[in-house]
């Protein structure tokens, strides 16, 4: 028998599979607690589009470039610890 996915439930009616996207909802709709970080600044943001103007207009970048550039510093750590 396969086992079903646990399925988080906010009091509003929002349900998720992921804890992380539970968590952020919480955090977002219930908390008004920020939900973005800047990886580069420590920097909180509560909504998506503030995060990115100030990726763009502070660092000159985005979210997707600085996460493309993590994903592949990782994948170069593996490769040396694979060696």
């Amino acid at each position: 028998m396969m086992d079903l996915p646990k399925v988080y439930v906010c009091k509003c009616g929002f349900e998720h599979t992921s804890i992380v996207v539970y968590q952020r909802h919480m955090a977002a709709v219930h908390n008004k607690l920020p939900v973005n970080i800047c990886k580069i600044c420590n920097d909180k943001f509560l909504g998506n589009d503030e995060f990115d103007k100030h990726l763009q207009f502070t660092h000159g970048t985005n979210h997707w470039t600085i996460n493309l550039g993590l994903k592949e510093m990782n994948r170069q750590l593996k490769k040396i610890n694979d060696v």
